[in-house]
Formats: C-alpha cells, sequence, structure tokens
C-alpha cells in the first residue's frame, strides 16, 4: 500500500501557506506551526486546503464589447437612427389621429365594459398572434390590477389553454378555436372583445358571430377599415392606419386606456365591493 506524503502548514509574515517537504530540502525563512495538522496529499501542488483558506483569485474585468465593435456599433447607429425617429414619429402621428376620430367611442367602450362588470358579468377576449398577446394584456390587468388596488374583474383570454386550442383546432378546425370556447364559457349579456388588425381574421369573425347569437355585448379592435368585424360588433375601433405594426401598437395604448377608465369607474361609484386606492406600480 502506498503511504501519502503529509503536508505541512507553515507561517511566514502572518500569512498561511502550504509546504510539501521532500527528501533533502529543508524549509527555510519559515516557522513550522505548533501542533499545525498534517494532511494527506490526495491532489496537485496546487491544491487548497479549505474553501476558508483558499486565497481569493484576481478578477479580470474583459469588455464583452470590443473596440472595434464599439465603432461598428457607433456607425450602426448614426446610419440607422433615421429609421427609428421615423418609426417612432409615425406611431405619434396615428396616436395623434386616435385622438381625433376615436376618443369619445373609446370611452363608451370603458364605460359599457365597467357597467357589465357591475351586473356580474364578465370579459371575454381573443385574436391571433400579436392580438392573442393583446388579448391575454389585457385580461391580466383586469384579473390583476392596473392603477388601482381593487378587487380582481372577470376577464378570459381565449389564447391560453393550448390543450382547447390544438384540440378544437384538430377536431373541427382552427377557425372554430374561439367560436366553440364562447359557446361553453359566455352567458347573456358578458362581452366579448374580437382584436384583429385586419378585421378578416376567420376565427374572430366567426367568434364575434357566435358571440351575438348568444347575446353577448360585441366590441373590436381592428385597421383602417375594420373589415367584415365592423358589422358584427356593437362598437369598433378602427386604428387610423393599415401598418399592422402602427395598428398593435394603438390596440394596447387602449386597451391600457380601457382599463383605466373601468377601474375609476367602479370606484368612483363608491360601493365597497370596488373599494381601492391609488398606487404606483411596481412592474
Amino acid at each position: 500500500m502506498r503511504m501519502t506524503r503529509p503536508v505541512m502548514i507553515a507561517s511566514v509574515d502572518s500569512k498561511v501557506v502550504e509546504n510539501r517537504p521532500t527528501e533533502g530540502h529543508r524549509i527555510s525563512g519559515s516557522k513550522v506551526l505548533a501542533g499545525a495538522t498534517s494532511l494527506p496529499r490526495s491532489g496537485g501542488p496546487n491544491q487548497s486546503l479549505s474553501s476558508n483558506n483558499a486565497m481569493p483569485r484576481p478578477l479580470h474585468k474583459t469588455s464583452t464589447v470590443k473596440a472595434k465593435e464599439k465603432g461598428r456599433l457607433h456607425g450602426a447607429g448614426l446610419r440607422l437612427s433615421s429609421q427609428v425617429a421615423r418609426e417612432i414619429e409615425d406611431s405619434v402621428k396615428v396616436k395623434t389621429e386616435l385622438v381625433d376620430e376615436a376618443a369619445e367611442l373609446i370611452a363608451q367602450m370603458a364605460f359599457l365594459v365597467a357597467t357589465r362588470f357591475r351586473a356580474g358579468h364578465k370579459l371575454i377576449i381573443f385574436g391571433n398572434g400579436g392580438s392573442a398577446a393583446d388579448a391575454q394584456h389585457i385580461a391580466a390587468e383586469f384579473v390583476g390590477r392596473y392603477m388601482v388596488e381593487r378587487e380582481a374583474l372577470p376577464a378570459i383570454a381565449l389564447t391560453t389553454d393550448t390543450s382547447a386550442l390544438t384540440a378544437i383546432g384538430n377536431d373541427y378546425g382552427f377557425e372554430h378555436i374561439f367560436s366553440r370556447q364562447i359557446r361553453a364559457l359566455a352567458k347573456r349579456g358578458d362581452v366579448a372583445l374580437g382584436i384583429s388588425t385586419s378585421g378578416e381574421s376567420q376565427n374572430v369573425v366567426r367568434g364575434l358571430t357566435v358571440a351575438r347569437e348568444l347575446g353577448l355585448v360585441t366590441l373590436g379592435f381592428t385597421g383602417r377599415n375594420g373589415g367584415k368585424m365592423r358589422n358584427l360588433v356593437d362598437l369598433c375601433l378602427c386604428v387610423p392606419s393599415s401598418s399592422t405594426p402602427r395598428v398593435q401598437e394603438a390596440h394596447m395604448l387602449v386597451g391600457h386606456i380601457l382599463t383605466g377608465i373601468v377601474e375609476n369607474v367602479l370606484l368612483s361609484e363608491k360601493k365597497p365591493k370596488f373599494s381601492g386606492s391609488l398606487m404606483t406600480r411596481s412592474r
């Protein structure tokens, strides 16, 4: 059986160091600590004694973006900044036109949703792609909170149940994914909000058609001319743009405004169920 060579701990200038004497080797300039413990030498010469005694490694600061790359980024920033400015200006222009064309309509939508919530009904929201994300975002503002600490409000996005979406899509067809859920979940007097930038999405159109058949109040968020949705809903917001990104940006702005007005309307009624207080959002 091979014997392990002992490791001696010595002190030099009040610092603990590690010495591993070999045959014919003498320790100079140090004193062996009295009662020093011998440790088995099971690792390499750089083995640390313990996590407490290990010397800290120096931190090397390295830049993730090298100077040459920074130069290219600077050039790209100067070259592309005009596009950034143009897109922001386009977005602002659309929202400014929205003030003139749809401010009263948006207020009517919000008041209608608030009164339906007060009567014990719920809001059902649906759309595809970015509009699906908007549906979930708006529903979350109602179920959670927007600017006021208050009771949760019943809003459902029909875009979150992947099992239902895939089962209905597989068994009946993609155009039925919202209408089938509305038949299962909606009650007369509820509010259905369909979102489509073109107003032509077949599954959204079918969902709104079924909602009307069941006696729901119907709202629509869409783009320039409203498409088929325009004639299927009680109130239709047609964002004055044919650009999908600009329309989607306006939809989310209106979604926030809608939520804020609903909260204010419910709180202004001063009924205990919806008592709350203004607060600063932390998220």
